[in-house]
């Protein structure tokens, strides 16, 4: 298992599309992803209502874990989407 903390970057938060490519990449990769957002909330990276409700703001530093294979590039598209928003 690998685990990083990120901070989401976008000015308007996790909103649909960067949580619809994070629940792609969960998919493409047959990994297990969880997101831990303030007072202890987690949330399943494959399942977007978990994602959305999560609450992540511009700012908030997230604590991710990904568990099973090509965990390295999973965590590091992660930080990709997690910087720029989902490419918006």
């Amino acid at each position: 298992m690998q685990t990083q903390n990120l901070i989401f970057t976008h000015p308007h938060g996790l909103h649909m599309r960067p949580a619809a490519e994070i629940v792609n990449l969960v998919k493409q990769h047959g990994v297990k992803v969880r997101l831990f957002g303030s007072h202890n909330r987690q949330a399943d990276g494959g399942s977007m209502l978990d994602l959305l409700t999560l609450g992540i703001e511009q700012g908030k530093s997230i604590r991710v874990e990904v568990e099973g294979t090509n965990e390295s590039q999973v965590v590091a598209r992660l930080s990709e989407i997690f910087s720029d928003g989902g490419g918006i």
